[in-house]
């Protein structure tokens, strides 16, 4: 059974999502990232691949074995085109995935090691803090 999560919900990463991704004109990719909890406005980031790298680097020992390993693994732009919209599309839900289960995991407490779970808490906060707020309504 799920802890409750701070917001209250039975699971913090069903809040987030991954509904969108752009190609900018360098052929950059950037996925929306979206985190709307009940009550309160949406909170939103445009972000690459490496940012979500980045966080993973910065939790993943605080993260249990399974999710850690559903990160989608890198793969060389010399033997995978990243522009493909399959390619594009595989990495968005599987980021979306992992992004819902680390969330769910974090927020959740459920770590055997205290310190490092408040250091890796701390680092997804900090991840969170760069979002942004926008008014969803049409």
């Amino acid at each position: 059974q799920r802890s409750k999560s701070y917001s209250g919900s039975s699971t913090c990463g069903e809040h987030f999502s991954i509904p969108k991704v752009k190609q900018l004109s360098d052929g950059t990719v950037k996925y929306l990232v979206t985190w709307h909890e009940p009550g309160q406005q949406v909170r939103r980031k445009w972000t690459r691949f490496s940012s979500f790298h980045a966080l993973k680097d910065k939790i993943k020992l605080a993260l249990p074995r399974d999710v850690a390993a559903r990160f989608p693994k890198r793969k060389w732009k010399l033997f995978v085109n990243h522009k493909r919209k399959h390619f594009v599309e595989k990495r968005r839900t599987a980021l979306e995935t992992w992004l819902q289960q680390a969330a769910d995991f974090l927020t959740a407490g459920t770590s055997s090691d205290h310190s490092l779970y408040q250091q890796h808490f701390h680092h997804f906060m900090t991840w969170l803090g760069k979002f942004t707020a926008w008014d969803a309504t049409p």
